[in-house]
């Protein structure tokens, strides 16, 4: 008896201050060291998200020679639809922190409008739509479009419409892989800053690799857009979601070609956007 009882004293799980474990660690009590460290930590996420209320769930966790694998989902708790992030950590069997890595960040889908308020915003965004359709802005044809990498060449991918260009130079990719255009509606992306306001130019673009060298993304300026810019190239910004948050990125704009383009290191949402003058 006395001998069960020093066991069970030694697999006993203890923290200290810092939250490192004492002694070696079991799967579960890394199970619930992830959980803790990813909840205390949030700011790694990102500002779109360090100060917002996220929930998380275990998707998966194994145990290898050395390390402790865990995998958790998050999202926001309050305002999101859409596919969570997910995020690896990898646990020393002595309790430490060894690695944590975004997986992939979370991905909002379709809004879904209710009530009266709900019903008016609908109503003032089929307006917009409308007469972005008229003035040829929108495309009701766009569909997604695919194209392969090779790592050793360079690859261009145009859009259905040709409103987007995506350069890609040599040896962008370590291996064959795919990259991918979806056009998106202003229904589909998180909300723009208060200053901007969204082109006909809102897509996805997606990749099965890791980009090694920065790519070049060029949307195509149409008349409407250049005038709701006031023909000032500073009022056309391309912007990605990144972090939970819109980046405006360091924007090329030629009247003349009617193009706007930016070098980007990571792939997500993309829009051209209007700064609106301040009141």
């Amino acid at each position: 008896m006395a001998e069960e009882q020093d066991k069970n004293d030694e697999e006993k799980f203890e923290f200290t201050a810092e939250g490192e474990a004492l002694g070696y660690i079991s799967l579960d009590q890394a199970r619930v060291l992830a959980l803790q460290h990813a909840r205390d930590n949030a700011g790694f996420y990102g500002p779109g998200y360090a100060n917002r209320e996220l929930v998380w769930d275990e998707l998966s966790a194994e145990e290898g020679e050395d390390y402790y694998r865990i995998r958790l989902s998050y999202r926001p708790v309050r305002g999101f639809r859409g596919k969570p992030g997910v995020e690896l950590l990898a646990i020393d069997k002595s309790g430490p922190i060894a690695l944590r890595q975004i997986l992939s960040e979370p991905r909002p889908s379709r809004r879904l409008f209710y009530g009266l308020a709900g019903a008016g915003v609908l109503l003032a965004v089929a307006v917009t739509t409308a007469g972005l359709f008229a003035a040829g802005v929108f495309s009701s044809s766009e569909t997604t479009t695919t194209i392969s990498l090779s790592p050793r060449a360079p690859s261009r991918l145009v859009s259905p419409g040709g409103g987007v260009t995506v350069d890609l130079p040599a040896d962008s990719v370590a291996a064959p892989a795919q990259l991918t255009y979806r056009p998106l509606t202003l229904t589909d992306i998180p909300v723009l800053p208060a200053r901007y306001t969204a082109t006909g130019a809102i897509f996805d673009l997606t990749t099965d690799s890791t980009l090694l060298k920065p790519i070049t993304v060029s949307i195509r300026i149409s008349a409407a857009d250049a005038v709701a810019a006031g023909s000032d190239e500073e009022n056309l910004l391309i912007q990605q979601h990144h972090d939970g948050a819109w980046i405006p990125l360091p924007t090329t704009v030629d009247f003349t070609a009617s193009t706007a383009s930016a070098r980007v290191d990571r792939l997500s949402f993309f829009a051209l956007t209007v700064r609106k003058a301040l009141p």
